[in-house]
């Protein structure tokens, strides 16, 4: 648990956090992967963490098992990401960050996405992040989470 100085509550929940993706070569290169759920408590994910990032985006494949793409009134949004312009759609899915101690925390996110990504689930500040606390612990790979 993190505390504010005067001792009130800052964050209840926490879990570990990877430097790569699974599967991939550990290395420390600064990024920050945080594993999480997705429209159901079962469908899970690795996501990158970009405090950066205009919105949270899902894979197409994701979005796809999802209905993502069958929103109706899913306002249309160009991204410009580091692949170029692209189209797509905000939607709104519950996500749940999952606490390895603590309880895991339900948060109402909005993500971006496109049949054209392809490149992985990212975390970004609008929609997702901006809705809770958040603090990292790099000495021993912690992500530490909990309700605004």
């Amino acid at each position: 648990m993190l505390q504010h100085s005067d001792g009130s509550v800052f964050t209840a929940s926490w879990a570990s956090f990877r430097d790569t993706l699974p599967g991939q070569p550990i290395r420390r290169d600064a990024k920050v992967y945080i594993q999480l759920a997705v429209g159901t408590p079962t469908i899970t994910l690795t996501a990158m963490l970009d405090t950066g990032a205009a919105f949270s985006v899902l894979h197409a494949d994701l979005a796809e098992e999802l209905g993502a793409f069958d929103d109706a009134d899913a306002p249309p949004l160009k991204l410009a990401t580091r692949h170029g312009l692209l189209p797509g759609h905000l939607v709104r899915r519950p996500a749940w960050l999952l606490a390895e101690d603590g309880e895991s925390l339900e948060v109402d996110a909005t993500f971006w996405v496109s049949r054209a990504w392809r490149h992985g689930h990212f975390l970004g500040y609008g929609g997702l992040l901006q809705r809770i606390r958040f603090a990292l612990d790099p000495e021993s790979n912690q992500f530490h989470f909990g309700p605004i």
